[in-house]
């Protein structure tokens, strides 16, 4: 895997010393789907820091079929308001890098902090207005099921 594939952002990423990145961020693209590990509570500040590395990972996934996602939350999928806004800014500016469009699934298992109210957040907020297919599952098995049935679908 090239360092072009991968992506980590956690709290020493942040140029502010008072707001630092708070979770931890680590991306890479495996078998033609992005995946990403995500060590939550999330703030503005660690979407902004990961913006400014994940273009790279986003141009990857062009490919002449649908694009796929899958993030696995770990012990909190807690996003701050500004930390959901600049999330779905950075999700509508990547796609855009995307000719066929992009499924998304978050994996988190039932005892993750905020699961089933960030997952209708996430549903209502970020990936449905930008018309993004996007489920919540409690196994990495079950999500990759679903994108590979949505990829495949077209």
């Amino acid at each position: 895997m090239s360092k072009e594939d991968q992506v980590r952002v956690d709290a020493s990423d942040g140029d502010n010393p008072l707001f630092p990145p708070h979770g931890v961020y680590e991306g890479r693209i495996n078998d033609g789907i992005f995946r990403a590990h995500v060590t939550g509570p999330v703030n503005r500040e660690l979407v902004l820091s990961l913006s400014h590395k994940i273009s790279d990972l986003f141009r990857a996934l062009q490919t002449e079929r649908k694009a796929g996602g899958i993030t696995e939350f770990h012990e909190s999928m807690i996003f701050t308001h500004e930390a959901l806004v600049a999330h779905r800014d950075l999700i509508a500016d990547g796609t855009k890098l995307l000719t066929q469009g992009m499924v998304v699934a978050h994996v988190a298992a039932p005892t993750v902090e905020g699961r089933e109210l960030m997952a209708g957040i996430f549903a209502r907020t970020v990936y449905g207005p930008l018309n993004i297919p996007y489920q919540c599952f409690d196994t990495v098995a079950e999500a990759e099921s679903w994108v590979h049935d949505q990829i495949s679908a077209g």
